[in-house]
């Protein structure tokens, strides 16, 4: 069992309209802005504003910019 501690994020995909990342680690948000910074498609698990959880299918070239917002929790809010 990890001692690391968790918490959820909100990540902004082209649109205001945020979804969550739940019980991510500090981890969790570099390999996530690495990703997005790959420009690769990946498959990630989050929350949709209704409370519904999903896997999506991101394609980081389709998406015009996105933001990660884990609060002072990891890092400043970015703006890619």
């Amino acid at each position: 069992m990890s001692d690391e501690t968790t918490f959820d994020f909100a990540l902004y995909l082209g649109t205001t309209t945020p979804l969550t990342i739940t019980g991510a680690t500090a981890s969790t948000v570099s390999e996530l802005s690495e990703r997005l910074k790959s420009g690769t498609s990946f498959i990630q698990t989050v929350r949709f504003p209704d409370m519904s959880i999903h896997a999506i299918t991101i394609n980081p070239k389709a998406v015009p910019w996105w933001q990660i917002d884990a609060g002072d929790v990891v890092l400043p809010m970015q703006i890619f």
